[in-house]
């Protein structure tokens, strides 16, 4: 380059620096931004120069007065630039220093990775875990809707995941669900794996719900494990503890924990079943069930007349799924009382004439008094 003029140039910059493309191979292009302090002198233009060796630059480009200039380059190549300005005569000055740009490796739009089977154990404490899949990296996300996910953990890439954390103290549930990013779980990554909703197949989690003192509790387990029956959900129950389940037309059926075994073992407690269970004990006793939620559409027959049931889903409102019809009741049990809804003009309503909404979480159950046969039917 000839430069006659004494006139200055500003400092040049790289100013920003943007991935324009993902592509396979060395084609990858990225997308830089230069920008330099404006002359002091009076100018006609500026002419960015641009060359892949120090020193060594390729014809200029004219900038015109504009004090940036965004270029799109090829990766794996190193960069080198100067500005120079000039006037109406185009004489050009001194050039600016050299700005260097090095572009990070391009990246290619990896297939997505497998996701692998995820896993809940209550073993005194909780334990999320999955398998290792081939350059894939586990991001934990966390709910207490279901609907409105957060990440609360990332595991190693290539490698078996494992979150542990305490069983709560208090009355409360949590969902979880992994998002499968190939390779490292970087912002792009996790774009990608979001994009193509690259979730494990499962969603888990677990209700935690207290069982009071010398008195009745009507609950639900809302997750499939393993083994669902009453032995392995209900293992250490204080001695005399009474499980009642009730079957419409046949009353109830009694499941008495003594030195530790039940009466009936095998009995199940499965999404859409309830249970009715007396504590004879002087404390509280926390029940902690952890599993995976059904997903797709489920149905549950709801009997006419007098039964218990709970939602097969936890989601959040899932009574406003209940098919209900007009005088149907149901029955809660809590604080050592009973509060009855009945279901008039379209809602559900306390006596009284306010509207009362009944407020679901996940592991309550209820009793019902239906006028008509109904089908439950929920979605996820």
């Amino acid at each position: 380059m000839k430069h006659t003029s004494t006139k200055r140039i500003g400092l040049l910059t790289v100013l920003a620096l943007l991935w324009l493309a993902f592509v396979q191979g060395a084609n990858a292009q990225v997308s830089v931004t230069l920008a330099w302090d404006p002359s002091p002198d009076t100018v006609a233009g500026y002419n960015v120069y641009v060359g892949t060796a120090s020193g060594v630059y390729g014809s200029p480009i004219n900038n015109h007065l504009n004090t940036t200039i965004t270029l799109t380059l090829n990766s794996g190549q190193t960069y080198y630039f100067v500005v120079t300005a000039y006037d109406a005569a185009g004489v050009e000055s001194l050039p600016s220093n050299q700005a260097t740009f090095v572009p990070p490796p391009p990246q290619t739009n990896a297939p997505p990775v497998t996701p692998s089977s995820l896993t809940i154990a209550n073993s005194g404490q909780l334990i999320i875990s999955a398998g290792a899949v081939a350059n894939g990296t586990c991001v934990l996300q966390i709910s207490s809707t279901l609907t409105n996910w957060k990440s609360v953990a990332t595991g190693p890439t290539a490698q078996p995941f494992a979150f542990v954390t305490p069983l709560p103290g208090l009355p409360v549930w949590h969902y979880y669900r992994a998002l499968w990013v190939s390779g490292p779980a970087d912002n792009a990554g996790i774009s990608r794996a979001l994009s193509i909703n690259n979730f494990s197949p499962e969603i888990v989690g677990f209700v935690t719900i207290s069982a009071p003192h010398s008195s009745y509790t009507a609950f639900a387990n809302p997750f499939v494990t393993g083994d669902n029956s009453v032995a392995a959900l209900l293992p250490s129950m204080p001695e005399g503890t009474q499980l009642f389940k009730y079957s419409t037309g046949a009353g109830y059926t009694t499941n008495i924990c003594s030195g530790g075994v039940w009466t009936d073992g095998s009995a199940t407690l499965n999404p859409g079943e309830a249970g009715f269970l007396y504590n004879p004990s002087l404390r509280n006793v926390l029940m902690t069930f952890a599993g995976a939620i059904l997903q797709s559409t489920v149905s549950n027959t709801i009997p006419a007349g007098y039964s218990l049931v709970s939602p097969m889903i936890p989601l959040p409102g899932a009574i406003s799924t209940f098919p209900a019809q007009g005088g149907d009741q149901i029955q809660f049990f809590e604080k050592k009382k009973w509060t009855t809804y009945t279901y008039i003009g379209n809602h559900w309503a306390l006596s009284g004439p306010n509207y009362n909404p009944i407020v679901f979480t996940p592991g309550r159950a209820f009793f019902i008094t239906k006028k008509t046969t109904g089908v439950w039917t929920q979605t996820y």
